[in-house]
């Protein structure tokens, strides 16, 4: 239930933050493929993209949800972007707000497992100790 909130979440970012919808097709595919264990095959994709896709193959897919992001995505989206004329992020600002996004979600997953092991009350809280 997190994975998949969370994935469509970074999604509709991505839509929101006007994302090469390439790139934005690599993210589905990558994390749907990581929960499967399987790599992305780099030459289904553009040759511009594919350095990107073996970058991430060799880093591992759920290290994205860590914040280790190859810097392709950051120089493919600031293509993207000026490419289509885009000022309003840099691929860097793009992928920041991109993995803030993620490390929320994270930190959501945390205090609601804390909430369930050690209770949402100040009294329940107190109790532990």
């Amino acid at each position: 239930e997190w994975f998949k909130a969370t994935t469509s979440k970074s999604i509709s970012l991505m839509t929101e933050k006007k994302t090469d919808p390439i790139l934005k097709n690599i993210f589905i595919v990558g994390m749907s493929n990581w929960q499967k264990n399987v790599q992305i095959p780099s030459s289904e994709y553009p040759p511009h993209y594919q350095q990107l896709i073996q970058e991430q193959n060799n880093v591992g897919w759920q290290q994205m949800w860590n914040g280790r992001w190859t810097t392709q995505w950051r120089k493919l989206q600031d293509i993207h972007c000026t490419l289509m004329n885009e000022k309003e992020l840099t691929g860097h600002e793009w992928a920041l707000k991109l993995l803030l996004s993620v490390w929320q979600s994270w930190n959501d997953l945390w205090s609601k497992r804390n909430e369930i092991v050690h209770g949402d009350s100040h009294g329940e809280k107190v109790n532990i100790f």
